[in-house]
């Protein structure tokens, strides 16, 4: 036992009596709604306790007679578990009763906020911190009488604490889910029947608060509200859900049957991001932290839910973390982190499935999340996502082509390689892995922006994509002249130096955009669906196919870069692009572009520098 647990086991027999007139008092007072035990059950305890404690003298050790009895050691630990809760409870009511009285009271305004802000025990302690402090005792109790701390009272205490310690209250809350877990687990194990324990499911409240808010909540935003300038067009102005808290938390419990260890590890998942927006750090580092704590609580997850016994199917995408938590804060972070880094594709390729058609989803995949009742695009944080991918993402993703598409054209050449490679596998990125969404435009008022500016100025539409026609076209301009470029680095040098050079440069892309032809076909293979790998929406379209057939002849143009201009001089292709490789090499776009601007945290926009170095960083 830790000395959270010991120290009430070590009560002297005078304090046993206090106890059991305590237990009294609190039946006279809070029966109805502090512990939830009927009045026969608190009489009971306090006359069995005054019985086994009558006649002991004040300050009579019970430790060496408990440690020689077992089943008194377990009696004494049932009271201090007991002890625990009432006291929990007692200190729900203060809360509750502190809120109350602020609310109702007129007069001295200041004292009932602050007391309804941070209401205080009889220790003259804030009751948050008090809790905050019995923490380890609370997930250690909980571990071993779940029945005893219902779901309601953890979700209570939870909602105490969260206000004023962010950390503390999700550790709290975190502490208690995996010590359900833990007891489910073990009630499998026994073999015990489900109704005579607890389940992970009817933690569904406490998941709420600390999830809150989540992805189906009706209000998602940041304290900000829409921007009333920018109104949906007749394509994007369908019908959104509002669920009300019931509905919020039955979807939360079906995640929660499906895959409880999943939805505990989005609750780790906010800790961490919590930590990294709390932490002092410069704003590009901090986007580029919670980018990277995404992926790979995004790669946590998806090994979760294939081990996962359960039939349910839990409706996440581990390939787009964005699909991977039901935290709308986290989602938007992350997705607003990407926007000074300049990984549109990530940005576009994870937000599609705000914008996927219900109607376009296989019956057989079943909705944890599903369809219109469940889908992401069928709720209110769908309008903030799709509303930011139009009008700021879209057009950000387009100008950035179109810079590095004016300046080949004048002079190819005069770009950098690894400013080719980006824009290459970015344009590659979004037309392979946008093909489940449905586009939607939105209604610019003109002198919204100041490309809308000035006198006569008509509304613009603006759409939450780039066509696969313009991808395509751009994919195939960008890519010869990054071809032409390799040319040049040897047509005028037989030094076998300069064939390396090629190699290095024609290496990371190469690989990356093999790696993304050989997922994708993987991925849409009914072969490897039948055999259980990962299913998609729909099987591959006929465009889709030609977007790989295309990505895959321009792959067979860079291995003759790749694997033969090593052969010049009598050396060894392999060693020449081993050697090449070894380089060292820019990231490309999407993995960990560097960061530039001011991160957007309610979906605000930085400008892009001019000049293509900007704009394809």
């Amino acid at each position: 036992m830790d000395s959270s647990s010991a120290a009430p086991a070590s009560a002297s027999a005078g304090a046993a009596n206090s106890a059991a007139a305590a237990a009294g008092n609190n039946n006279n007072n809070n029966s109805s709604n502090s512990n939830g035990m009927s009045d026969a059950a608190h009489q009971d305890f306090a006359n069995d306790l005054s019985y086994l404690g009558y006649g002991l003298p004040p300050g009579f050790p019970l430790e060496t007679t408990a440690s020689r009895q077992p089943a008194l050691w377990q009696a004494l630990e049932r009271l201090n578990m007991m002890n625990l809760r009432i006291k929990l409870a007692a200190m729900v009511d203060m809360a509750a009763a502190a809120d109350s009285d602020g609310a109702a009271s007129n007069t001295n305004q200041s004292q009932n906020q602050k007391q309804k802000g941070s209401p205080v025990g009889a220790d003259g302690r804030p009751l948050w911190k008090n809790i905050a402090d019995r923490e380890k005792q609370i997930v250690q109790y909980v571990q071993t009488e779940p029945a005893l701390f219902d779901a309601a009272l953890l979700r209570s205490i939870v909602k105490l604490v969260l206000p004023h310690d962010c950390i503390a209250g999700l550790s709290l809350g975190l502490g208690v889910c995996q010590a359900y877990l833990r007891h489910e687990r073990r009630q499998k194990q026994q073999q015990q029947q489900s109704s005579g324990g607890v389940s992970c499911s009817s933690l569904d409240g406490l998941v709420h608060v600390l999830l809150f808010p989540t992805v189906f909540d009706a209000d998602t935003g940041t304290g900000t509200p829409a921007s009333p300038e920018i109104a949906p067009a007749a394509s994007a102005a369908r019908e959104v859900l509002a669920p009300d808290t019931q509905d919020v938390r039955q979807r939360i419990g079906e995640c929660l049957a499906a895959c409880p260890e999943a939805v505990f590890e989005m609750v780790r998942l906010e800790i961490s991001i919590q930590r990294i927006v709390l932490g002092t750090g410069e704003q590009a580092k901090v986007a580029e932290e919670i980018v990277q704590a995404m992926k790979d609580h995004a790669r946590v997850v998806e090994k979760l839910v294939r081990s996962s016994s359960s039939s349910a199917i839990l409706q996440i995408h581990a390939a787009y973390p964005a699909t991977t938590t039901l935290s709308a804060s986290a989602v938007r972070l992350y997705l607003n982190s990407l926007v000074p880094m300049r990984a549109y594709d990530e940005y576009l390729v994870n937000t599609q499935w705000w914008r996927v058609a219900a109607g376009r989803v296989p019956t057989d995949e079943g909705h944890a999340i599903g369809t219109d009742f469940g889908w992401l695009s069928s709720f209110s944080l769908a309008r903030i996502v799709n509303r930011q991918t139009a009008t700021l993402v879209v057009p950000r993703f387009r100008r950035q082509i179109d810079v590095v598409l004016s300046t080949i054209r004048k002079e190819p050449l005069s770009l950098e390689p690894r400013l080719y490679r980006d824009t290459l596998l970015k344009i590659a990125r979004v037309n392979l892995l946008m093909r489940c969404e449905r586009p939607l435009e939105f209604s610019v008022p003109p002198g919204s922006s100041a490309k809308g500016a000035g006198e006569g100025a008509v509304a613009s539409v603006v759409a939450t994509s780039v066509s696969a026609k313009t991808l395509a076209a751009a994919f195939d301009e960008v890519g010869g002249a990054f071809l032409m470029l390799l040319e040049a680095l040897t047509r005028h040098s037989s030094h076998r130096d300069a064939f390396k050079r090629a190699a290095s440069e024609a290496q990371p892309l190469h690989d990356a955009l093999a790696l993304l032809v050989r997922t994708e076909r993987d991925r849409a293979d009914p072969r490897r669906a039948a055999r259980g790998a990962l299913k998609e929406f729909e099987l591959m379209t006929e465009a889709h196919k030609a977007v790989i057939l295309a990505v895959s002849k321009y792959l067979r143009k860079l291995e003759h870069y790749v694997k033969s201009n090593g052969i010049v001089g009598g050396g060894n292709p392999a060693l020449a692009v081993a050697a090449g490789s070894q380089q060292q090499q820019q990231p490309l776009a999407g993995a960990s572009a560097h960061s530039a601007g001011q991160l957007c945290l309610a979906g605000g926009g930085e400008a892009d520098a001019g000049g293509p170095s900007a704009a394809a960083s």
